[in-house]
């Protein structure tokens, strides 16, 4: 399976937050090159439970920069924060219990949700920072 690389397309140039979100990307290359590995399965269920911490706490960075800065779809941004840890979460429990996961449906989700998520609504948090002059204060 390819792995995604980082473009500069994907910055919002906030040096921190753009740095989460690259090992962002990483956590996920990560379960793309295990799918290929024998022990596919413990290798996966690993690295989705350190990419949720990870997330997890790179979001409450992401929402306190947010509200600090009085962004108005703050609460939006929280349920499609939530959505994600949710579905990586049930995702969790389905290897867990042993249950079938398609990699390549799991790895077009992570990818595809984080993409359009830093590309579209990040980018609108971002924006509403450099029109109002704002500085990240993390």
């Amino acid at each position: 399976m390819k792995i995604l690389e980082w473009k500069q397309d994907y910055n919002l140039n906030i040096a921190h937050i753009d740095g989460q979100h690259s090992k962002i990307v990483d956590y996920i290359n990560q379960i793309r090159i295990a799918a290929g590995s024998d022990e596919k399965t413990d290798i996966i269920y690993d690295t989705l439970n350190s990419l949720r911490e990870y997330s997890q706490n790179h979001f409450r960075e992401e929402e306190f920069l947010m509200k600090e800065n009085n962004y108005n779809k703050l609460e939006e941004h929280i349920n499609q924060h939530n959505y994600f840890i949710s579905r990586i979460t049930d995702i969790r429990l389905k290897l867990k219990k042993k249950e079938p996961v398609l990699l390549v449906e799991l790895t077009a989700f992570l990818f595809g949700w984080l993409i359009k998520h830093i590309c579209i609504e990040d980018k609108k948090y971002a924006e509403h920072i450099k029109a109002n002059e704002i500085r990240p204060n993390i």
